[in-house]
């Protein structure tokens, strides 16, 4: 046998071997490193191989469907989080995240759909208004954007805005700016709202200083609707 095609038959057989040994936890504790590392293409990687060894796991499963999402495939995050509804249909936060997925692919009724489900559940779950109120807006449905808005804003103690800086989400920092931009969309003063942003530490209109904290809502709902409200 060749000497090069003998080394590399043998490169790929201890491989092979070094793959075959890990365990589901082992090929799942290597997916955590490089998906808190940002590396989501190569935590996929891993979690496809503990699954393969574990199909039934939710832990893996919920685990790749937030790195599929990082990676930006939205369908892939529904699959498995639809596999994890059918496992747990109980816990409110599996419908939270196929919701925002969908909304991310325009299947805005089914976002709403999921949401309405994670709130039946927990009625107390604000993250849901937020994101029905995306929904709704992109739908169209303003008043009903303002609505869940309001029902957020009422039914919560702590001031939204003095909340949002610890929550890297943006849920509740989100809400003045989807309640702003449908009273916009309404002919109605929605300026008011995206001011107390930018009083509440968000200061360079130009930088959009907000954009950490609302990332996710800025790509649905351009940060344009607002321009006028700079004049």
């Amino acid at each position: 046998m060749n000497t090069k095609i003998f080394i590399v038959v043998a490169f790929y057989s201890i491989l092979s071997g070094y793959l075959f040994c890990q365990t589901s936890e082992d090929f799942f504790e290597k997916g955590k490193k490089e998906y808190f590392k940002g590396n989501y293409a190569e935590a996929i990687f891993y979690y496809n191989k503990a699954i393969d060894l574990d199909a039934k796991n939710i832990n893996f499963l919920e685990a790749r469907a937030e790195a599929r999402f990082g990676n930006f495939d939205y369908k892939g995050t529904i699959e498995d989080y639809t596999k994890c509804i059918e496992s747990e249909p109980e816990h409110p936060w599996f419908y939270l995240e196929r919701a925002v997925a969908k909304n991310f692919i325009g299947d805005y009724v089914g976002a709403i759909g999921d949401f309405n489900a994670a709130i039946g559940i927990d009625r107390g779950y604000s993250e849901c208004y937020v994101g029905r109120a995306v929904s709704k807006y992109l739908l169209k449905n303003y008043e009903g954007a303002i609505e869940d808005v309001n029902i957020l804003i009422t039914n919560t103690r702590i001031n939204v805005l003095d909340l949002a800086p610890n929550r890297p989400d943006g849920f509740w920092a989100g809400s003045f700016y989807v309640r702003g931009a449908a009273k916009i969309a309404m002919s109605q003063d929605g300026c008011s709202d995206f001011k107390k942003l930018l009083r509440n530490k968000y200061q360079r209109y130009d930088e959009i200083s907000l954009e950490d904290r609302i990332s996710w809502v800025l790509k649905i709902i351009p940060v344009d609707v607002f321009r006028h409200c700079q004049k």
